[in-house]
C-alpha cells in the first residue's frame, strides 16, 4: 500500500513503519486521477492490501501470477470472488526466439560481452519459455562467476548451477543488486532482474 502511494507521488512523506495502511488508502481515494497498480507475483501480496486496493474506485489493479488456480486456492472466499470477477488475460510462454532476444538484451546491457560465452540459447532451452527462470539462471551463473573469480560465464557454469526448484526470490531487491556484488563489469546488471 505504501509503495503504491509513493509510486503515484502521493506519499513521499509516508513511512512504512508507523503509518497505518488506512492513510495510504485515504490518499488514493482522495486523488482526482486514475491510478494503475501493477502487482507482479501477486501471490506474495497480503490479501488485505489487495482487497483494499480493489475497493478504491479510482485504482485499477493489474494482478500478475504464473499460476492463477494456485493463487485463487490460497485466497479467501471474499478475495476469490472479487478477483474472479476481473477480466483475465492469459499469455503464452515465450517462444525460444523471443526468450533468446529478451535474455540477450539483458546480457548486452548488463555484462561485458568478452566475458560471456554464448550462453543465451542454452539458458533459453533450460528455461523452456519461462523468462523469470531464464533470468534466475543467468543471475546465479553470474554470481557464481564473480564469487569464484572466474573469467567467463559459460554453459558449463550454468549447467553446474541448476535451480533445484525455481521460484522467485522476493527478498532480493533489484535496486540493491550493486551492494551484493553480482557484477562481472562496472556496467549495471539491474536490467537482468526485470
Amino acid at each position: 500500500m505504501h509503495e503504491a502511494v509513493r509510486d503515484a507521488d502521493l506519499g513521499a512523506d509516508l513511512r512504512r513503519e508507523g503509518t497505518p495502511a488506512v492513510e495510504a488508502v485515504r490518499r488514493l481515494r482522495n486523488y482526482d486521477d486514475q491510478v494503475v497498480v501493477i502487482l507482479d507475483e501477486v501471490s506474495v501480496v497480503d490479501e488485505s492490501a489487495l482487497l483494499a486496493l480493489a475497493e478504491v474506485s479510482n485504482v485499477s489493479v493489474v494482478a500478475i501470477t504464473t499460476d492463477e488456480d494456485e493463487w485463487f486456492s490460497a485466497l479467501s472466499g471474499q478475495a476469490t470472488s472479487r478477483m474472479r470477477s476481473a477480466a483475465t488475460i492469459h499469455l503464452d510462454k515465450y517462444s525460444h526466439e523471443e526468450l533468446c532476444d529478451s535474455l540477450a538484451s539483458r546480457v548486452a546491457q548488463g555484462l561485458v560481452g568478452s566475458q560471456v560465452d554464448d550462453v543465451v540459447p542454452f539458458v533459453a532451452d533450460l528455461a523452456a519459455g519461462d523468462a523469470r527462470h531464464g533470468l534466475a539462471l543467468l543471475r546465479r551463473g553470474v554470481k557464481h562467476v564473480q564469487d569464484h573469480d572466474d573469467e567467463r560465464l559459460t554453459t558449463d557454469v550454468i549447467e553446474e548451477r541448476p535451480l533445484l526448484s525455481w521460484s522467485p526470490l522476493p527478498s532480493e531487491d533489484p535496486r540493491t543488486a550493486e551492494s551484493r556484488g553480482v557484477f562481472l563489469a562496472p556496467r549495471s546488471l539491474r536490467q537482468i532482474y526485470h
